[in-house]
């Protein structure tokens, strides 16, 4: 959650920047920035722990590997 949190505070900061020079901030000030951060942080989440996942399994099936040449030694 923690991460999650890091995440979103950095796609809020670049999604003020990004809606205040399109202009889109001056109209919605507090609304936009925060929803499309919020977009951002979630997307973000979700591929950094599918990639976390990703790892874990290469980590098994390397395992697996070696214990079924060692048994069939």
């Amino acid at each position: 959650m923690r991460k999650f949190l890091k995440v979103y505070a950095m796609c809020l900061l670049v999604s003020i920047v990004i809606l205040y020079f399109l202009g889109w901030a001056l109209q919605f000030p507090g609304v936009f920035p925060a929803v499309i951060a919020l977009v951002f942080a979630i997307g973000i989440t979700v591929v950094d722990g599918l990639e976390d996942r990703v790892e874990t399994l290469e980590r098994q099936v390397a395992r697996l590997e070696r214990e079924v040449k060692n048994n069939s030694a």
